[in-house]
């Protein structure tokens, strides 16, 4: 089995043990809070990457549009427009999207960097992603690019600010806001 395989699998054993609650950006969740009050300035169509299961993250304001993609599916309705898929082949049109959110899924994904070239490909001139994550210190991601596996139990990936600035490479930095170990970072869409 995939390390990507056996993440997804932890994550829906524990959904199924125990709910939404603590997994995905419920209602009432504070850190989710902070992060939709940054993104709440930005409108139209707005991609979540990972949007978990859920009817509708906490950070999901009412001025845009919503879209969301995850790998999980679940039987429940949700209050924006979902589609059951993968972060590395979003199934949208080139330059559809005005934002592409990340909210705490980046190190879940499979391969993070074939999800910001598809990012990149669906945004419009201009656009902009939404990160929501923390990054790990430079001696654990050393020793853990030199492993290989799981992250940990929870994460596939784990990102340095470097290794951050470096996926992003065909964005440039617009905001970054510190909140504790939370880190939101808005990027904006260069031409390449």
């Amino acid at each position: 089995m995939s390390n990507w395989k056996k993440l997804l699998d932890n994550e829906w054993q524990e959904y199924v043990k125990y709910g939404a609650e603590g997994r995905f950006s419920h209602s009432g969740h504070e850190m989710a809070r902070w992060f939709g009050d940054i993104i709440s300035v930005y409108e139209g169509k707005i991609l979540d990457i990972g949007c978990g299961v859920i009817t509708r993250p906490e950070y999901m304001h009412e001025k845009a549009e919503w879209y969301g993609i995850d790998p999980l599916g679940a039987d429940i309705k949700r209050d924006f427009h979902f589609t059951l898929g993968k972060a590395e082949q979003l199934p949208y049109e080139d330059e559809y999207f005005d934002m592409v959110v990340y909210a705490t899924s980046l190190n879940h994904l499979e391969n993070p960097s074939v999800s910001v070239s598809e990012a990149y490909r669906v945004l419009k001139a201009g656009g902009r992603v939404a990160l929501w994550g923390g990054f790990v210190d430079n001696k654990r991601y050393k020793e853990w690019k030199k492993k290989g596996g799981l992250m940990d139990r929870k994460h596939l990936w784990g990102f340095t600010r470097e290794s951050i600035i470096n996926t992003f490479k065909h964005f440039e930095i617009e905001k970054w806001e510190v909140n504790g170990k939370n880190h939101a970072i808005i990027f904006k869409k260069i031409q390449k």
